[in-house]
């Protein structure tokens, strides 16, 4: 897998597909190797970028703390490693979260941006306590994060929704030691996503790149203040799952 030595670190990523670029911006704890199912479902007539986070994955540790602003950083760092000057930026939970800090530290690098299953943090209204849910027992916790996914998944929803029964077993794959092929057997026969027509080229236009702008990768002084602390997991929430697709 190949790496991009960004600032302090090694960045594990993976660039796959041509078409219309997209950034993917992973969860809380999540990494290639544990997405590869949701990654395979974006097919090829993209050219998609996802990356392990900083201490995650293939990506070296983080030496020290660090903030929403330096995860936003790391992902503005790694699109100028692959030559890309500017995306459509995805994130999902945690993902969302570094999204935002990007769009609103570099907008002119953001093409279009897709939210998901994720909020503003902080006073913007996360409310599950997911430390939490760690510590209930392996049953309870299936089922308390299959609704924290989507409120219909119960299991008369999933035992007809083969698809949706795949992803959470993906999830609940670190409940158990079972390996990653005997928990996503669900996964294949999940519908692919359906995109909206659009002209031909209309997918692709965009404004030229502003490179008179000062760059937005300035790493912050000894007195400079964070623009937001990147929320731990045990303090963050994950709400229901919109399905929702559109770039």
């Amino acid at each position: 897998m190949p790496t991009a030595h960004i600032d302090d670190i090694d960045l594990a990523y993976k660039l796959s597909g041509s078409g219309p670029r997209v950034l993917f911006l992973n969860g809380s704890g999540a990494t290639l190797e544990r997405s590869a199912p949701l990654l395979g479902l974006f097919g090829t007539d993209i050219e998609l970028l996802a990356f392990d986070q900083r201490g995650l994955g293939g990506s070296g540790p983080a030496p020290g703390p660090y903030d929403m602003a330096r995860c936003a950083s790391d992902a503005l760092a790694l699109m100028d490693a692959v030559g890309w000057e500017r995306a459509r930026v995805l994130g999902v939970s945690f993902g969302g979260m570094v999204a935002q800090e990007l769009a609103v530290t570099a907008p002119y690098r953001v093409e279009r941006l897709a939210l998901l299953c994720t909020s503003s943090g902080g006073a913007g209204g996360s409310s599950y306590p997911l430390h939490q849910l760690e510590s209930l027992p392996v049953d309870q916790r299936a089922a308390t994060r299959a609704g924290l996914i989507d409120d219909r998944f119960d299991e008369a929803w999933l035992s007809n929704h083969p698809g949706d029964r795949g992803l959470v077993d993906l999830l609940a794959r670190s409940d158990d030691d079972r390996p990653a092929e005997d928990t996503t057997s669900g996964i294949g026969s999940m519908p692919s996503p359906v995109r909206p027509s659009s002209p031909a080229g209309a997918m692709t236009r965009s404004p030229p790149w502003p490179t008179a702008r000062p760059s937005p990768l300035r790493s912050p002084g000894p007195n400079s203040t964070p623009t937001k602390a990147a929320t731990p997991s045990s303090s963050r929430t994950e709400r229901p799952c919109p399905r929702s697709w559109g770039f």
